[in-house]
């Protein structure tokens, strides 16, 4: 690959990240964080009853 070949891609990949740096820096959440950690804990709790099963329904 050319150098300028690269500096075009790497220029277009620069950009994007560039963009989304200032986009995370001065963004306003959409999601109150209480209810992302809720979310979060349980999509944790699914992922162990799928794995281990429910045991109070004594089934795997």
């Amino acid at each position: 690959m050319s150098e300028e070949e690269w500096e075009a891609v790497a220029g277009e990949h620069t950009k994007k990240l560039t963009e989304d740096r200032e986009t995370k820096a001065t963004g306003a959440h959409t999601v109150s964080i209480n209810a992302f950690h809720d979310v979060n804990a349980t999509v944790v709790q699914l992922e162990n009853i799928m794995l281990t099963g429910d045991e109070s329904s004594g089934q795997k």
